[in-house]
Parts: structure tokens; sequence; C-alpha cells
């Protein structure tokens, strides 16, 4: 009877030992670049019959005595079955973290006058910022955020204010609609001005209010200093580049947003002024992830200004902290056939712990002196 006992007992460490085994095994399968996501591993049984053994209860515990003939068959489809539920969950995950990011290209798309029906005509659209347009002619809250941003900013190229136009298309206005604008045509022929203002009031009125003409956002830009709308068209390509930038950083939540070149075709103090703009989209309750491509060292010396700020107590009351924690500086060089990328940690004081290679911020002292 002890005998007996004693063979349980061990019967049940094996099996608790093989599980241990195998769940340490797949706990430290390798990702490597070249396979990112591991290629599925298809169990060897039915699937579904182990899908639903798995939900009722435990599948290790019910694999019986080791005198079963199958057992290690079963052993191995049961491990099958695990790492194919392991590799659907890192296949998913990826997936979604693939979902959260958000790209624009160093070249952001250069629109025509008219921007409607573009994303169908551009494979570029959302690469090349061009989505950012869409949600700038809804003209819901981010053109606000885009508006007071341009105007608390007295730098070169802000002197402007986004307005949405919305367009009817009339190529889609219905029979019943026509018929109630052809009776207010009719009223504008009445001798009376004010009869012929009511019927032309009414005319628009109808038309605008129409549920089956469909309603387009135009995206224009008010001159403040002209006191007149032109189109992006009409003015520098700085602010079709800027734009996409602005959009994304202020609609954007918990995403991570990488752009190439933030700064491009845009004045040195705009530069500067995009590292507040990313330090809020990062650390305020959006709680973006940026991977920022840049030459600017403009850009780079706003944000280690602002850590410099906080540590002192210095920092604007309209930003939010940051510390040398929050910002990871990497300069990548080429080595021949390979590139190496280099950490370039920040003190409390905003400033490079290590000396930075190849030049860059010494470029302006070198002109100078």
């Amino acid at each position: 009877m002890g005998f007996i006992q004693k063979d349980a007992e061990i019967r049940r460490d094996f099996l608790g030992q093989l599980r241990d085994a195998l769940l340490e095994t797949v706990s430290a399968i390798p990702l490597r670049p070249e396979n990112l996501v591991p290629v599925s591993v298809r169990s060897k049984g039915p699937r579904e019959r182990y899908a639903e053994e798995a939900d009722s209860g435990d599948l290790w515990g019910e694999l019986g005595s080791l005198e079963n003939p199958h057992f290690f068959d079963e052993v191995a489809e049961i491990f099958c079955f695990e790492m194919e539920e392991l590799l659907d969950w890192i296949s998913e995950e990826f997936a979604n973290g693939l979902k959260s990011v958000t790209y624009l290209g160093p070249l952001r798309c250069y629109p025509p006058r008219h921007l409607v029906g573009m994303h169908d005509q551009d494979p570029n659209w959302f690469s090349g910022g061009g989505h950012a347009w869409d949600i700038l002619g809804r003209g819901d809250r981010v053109v606000g955020e885009v508006n007071t941003w341009l105007r608390s900013r007295p730098c070169p190229g802000t002197d402007y204010e986004v307005r949405v136009r919305h367009l009817k298309d009339l190529g889609r206005v219905n029979q019943a609609t026509k018929q109630r604008l052809a009776k207010h045509l009719r009223g504008l022929a009445a001798h009376d001005e004010t009869a012929t203002l009511s019927a032309l009031d009414a005319l628009l009125s109808d038309l605008a209010g129409d549920p089956m003409n469909t309603e387009f956002g135009e995206m224009v830009l008010f001159d403040r200093r002209a006191d007149v709308e032109v189109s992006h068209r009409d003015v520098g390509v700085g602010i079709s580049q800027l734009f996409p930038v602005l959009v994304h950083a202020f609609a954007d939540q918990n995403k991570i947003v990488a752009i190439e070149q933030p700064e491009i075709h845009l004045h040195p103090a705009l530069q500067a002024e995009l590292g507040d703009v990313f330090i809020e989209s990062a650390l305020s309750d959006r709680k973006n992830t940026f991977l920022l491509e840049t030459h600017s060292e403009h850009l780079i010396l706003r944000i280690m200004r602002r850590i410099r700020e906080t540590h002192l107590g210095k920092l604007p009351k309209h930003l939010p902290p940051i510390k040398p924690t929050d910002v990871s500086v990497l300069y990548v060089e080429k080595d021949g056939p390979r590139s190496i990328v280099r950490e370039m940690p920040l003190d409390e004081m905003g400033r490079l712990v290590k000396a930075w290679p190849g030049g860059f911020f010494e470029e302006s002292f070198n002109e100078l002196f």
C-alpha cells in the first residue's frame, strides 16, 4: 500500500515537473529581428477539443496515468496546443501594437486647393499627413486647438487661422428638394426687394438643410495680418508640413507617433516651439509616445531647456514637468556596412552627459568663431 502511495506521489511530481519544464520552455522562446512574430505551431490533435477543455479546467491535470500508452502523445498534443495559444496571443498583441502607430514621412503631402476626394487618389495619404487635413476639415475641437496654438506663438508663419467651409454636392439634390427650390426661385422674381431677399434666404436655408445632400468640409486659412481668406497653396510650404504634426499631436491619444523630420521647411523659432508641442502631447492626458528623427538642434535644445527649467522650478505653467527619464536621445552613425546607435543621456539640468559625436551642436560655434 505504501509503495502504491509512493508511486502515485512520484507520478504527481512528474506531471508537475513536466508542466513546469514545458512552461519554462514556452516563456523562453526567443524573438529575433528576422522573425519577430514566430511561425505558428499547429496542434497535432483537434484544436477545438483542447480549447473546450482549457476553458473548463486544467489540461495538464487531465493527462491521466503514465501507464496510458498514449500518455506522451497526449503530452505532445497539449504542448502544441499551448504553443499555438501563446503564438496567437503574441501575434494579436503585435498587430494591436501596429494599430497604435501613426507614421508621418519626411515630406508631407502638399494638397491641391480642393481636398475633396484626395484620399482616394493619393496612396500615401496617411503616411504623407493627408489624413490630418481630413481631420481639420471636420471642424471639430482640433481646429480650435490648432488656432489657439497659432495665436499664442509670435513666430514667423503663425499669422493664420484655420477656418472650415461647409460645401454641398449639388449633384446629389433629390427631386423633392429641387421642387422646393423651384418654388423659392419663383419668389425671387417678386418686385418687392424684401420678398425677394426672403425667398433667397429660404432657398439657401432649404439647400443647406437637405439631409440627403452630402456635405463636405473644406479647410481655408484666414490671414490675420491682411484680413483675407487664402488657400494653403497661397502661403509658404512650411504650413503644409506643420499642420499634420500639430493635428496628430493634438488629436491622437495613447498612440506611438513616428515622425521623420518634423522640422522640415520651418523657421528655427517654430522648430523650437515644436519641442513644447511634443512635451505636452506626451506627458499630458494624451499620453502619446513620439519617435522623432530630426536634424534640428533647435528642437532638441528646447527639450533640454524644459528639463533644466523643470529642475529649477522655472517651467512655464502650461507645460507638464519633464525629466531626463522621459527622454531618450539616440545618435545613429554609419560604421561600414552597419549602423551604430549611441544613447546620449541627459542630466537633470538638460545637459548631455557624454560628448556629442561627429559635430552637430558645435557647428554653430565653428561657423561663428
